[in-house]
């Protein structure tokens, strides 16, 4: 998808017979000339929250309940944990 000044979001397209992506838009078609693909990867809660250290300089109550729920597998009361 691509958002433009207008805050419309138009989907890029495949043409059928060719490696030529295109932009279908209101008034033709926009040949998309260098495509650029956002990798994305999985966000992983403990190793961004506790070994990136995000748990110390934006410590979250309701992460911690929430990692230590995980880590436990089973249903703690928040009011308990914190």
């Amino acid at each position: 998808m691509v958002s433009v000044h207008d805050g419309r979001e138009y989907p890029i397209k495949k043409h059928k017979d060719k490696e030529r992506w295109y932009i279908q838009h209101a008034t033709g078609q926009l040949t998309v000339t260098e495509l650029v693909l956002k990798k994305e990867y999985e966000y992983n809660v403990f190793f961004h929250y506790y070994l990136e250290g995000l748990s110390v300089t934006h410590p979250c109550p309701v992460q911690d309940w929430w990692l230590e729920m995980k880590h436990q597998k089973r249903y703690i009361q928040i009011n308990n944990s914190i």
